[in-house]
């Protein structure tokens, strides 16, 4: 593994070490056994840690797991779930009491013990005590309690979707207050202030008051926004980008593309594979020789693909 510049030259390039914190790293390190984590080496299990930790207390936290032999909560690792974690250094973990919340060293943050705890996104957590559900803080302080009516999904750009009996979908704040009503038939999480919604069969996006800001052509598949711009694919399974405004900004001429990232998105054309910038123009080659990922503070992590020698 190593890194690419953002002009495409290869920088710290190392094959047999990994020391990034990727979904991809998790992947390889860890198989999801029943809600348990186990690894398949010793060396899996070193490179599991040292990705999501970043730290130097590795041992000492694994040791704390070992000596309450309980285990990290998995079912709400998504990519943006471990990122979250990671930034907030808090872990739902389950032993026989319940649910708790461990820190990177393995200390129990709240010295409470909950009946169902959730991964913590953008500061706020989703548990339940005593027949109540609510949301906490990164201090364990409850925040608000959940509407028992209602079902919570985890926040996005100071959202969380919502939904009722009824199967009927829309989004509270963080003080858990209905902002947009539960008329919708299906939504999506906000990004950059837009999410996709469906209303009264009308597939559309829309913004966090709720208001539409365009009805999505039947002819695309729709992707989150990043960068101003979202995916989209074309029936025909051609790819290409909008902006906010749903206007077409880069056509669907691509075999695949992936979302943008500081300013960049990969793509790939028939036997070509490259970045392009946010007006559409190739800013270099892919190596093919590696797989790319996206960029960060101006570096993308690169891995020389498996059939290379």
């Amino acid at each position: 593994y190593g890194n690419v510049k953002r002009v495409g030259d290869a920088t710290k390039f190392t094959v047999d070490n990994y020391v990034g914190w990727t979904i991809e790293a998790l992947q390889y390190a860890v198989k999801m056994d029943g809600g348990k984590v186990t690894f398949s080496s010793e060396e899996a299990r070193e490179s599991f840690l040292n990705s999501l930790l970043q730290l130097t207390h590795v041992e000492n936290m694994n040791k704390s797991f070992q000596e309450k032999q309980g285990v990290l909560v998995t079912r709400y690792w998504t990519n943006a779930g471990i990122i979250s974690n990671r930034k907030e250094g808090l872990f739902p973990f389950k032993d026989e009491e319940g649910f708790r919340y461990l820190n990177y060293f393995g200390d129990d943050v709240f010295a409470q013990v909950f009946d169902y705890a959730t991964c913590f996104s953008e500061g706020l957590a989703r548990v339940s005590k005593a027949e109540q559900e609510y949301f906490i803080d990164t201090t364990g302080q409850k925040v608000f309690v959940c509407d028992p009516d209602l079902h919570y999904g985890p926040f996005h750009n100071g959202f969380a979707y919502i939904w009722n009996k009824n199967q009927k979908f829309g989004f509270v704040n963080r003080l858990g207050q209905v902002i947009i009503p539960c008329i919708c038939d299906r939504v999506s999480d906000f990004s950059e202030g837009l999410a996709f919604a469906i209303v009264n069969g009308q597939d559309c996006f829309i913004d966090t008051n709720g208001q539409k800001v365009f009805d999505c052509d039947p002819n695309f598949n729709y992707g989150k926004f990043h960068n101003g711009l979202a995916v989209i694919v074309y029936k025909n399974n051609r790819w290409g980008y909008i902006d906010k405004s749903g206007q077409v900004i880069i056509p669907c001429v691509y075999d695949y593309a992936l979302n943008f990232s500081e300013g960049l998105a990969h793509v790939w054309l028939g036997d070509e594979e490259y970045f392009i910038d946010t007006t559409g123009q190739k800013v270099f080659a892919c190596d093919p020789n590696l797989n790319y990922s996206f960029f960060r503070d101006g570096l993308a992590r690169v891995e020389r693909k498996e059939n290379d020698q």
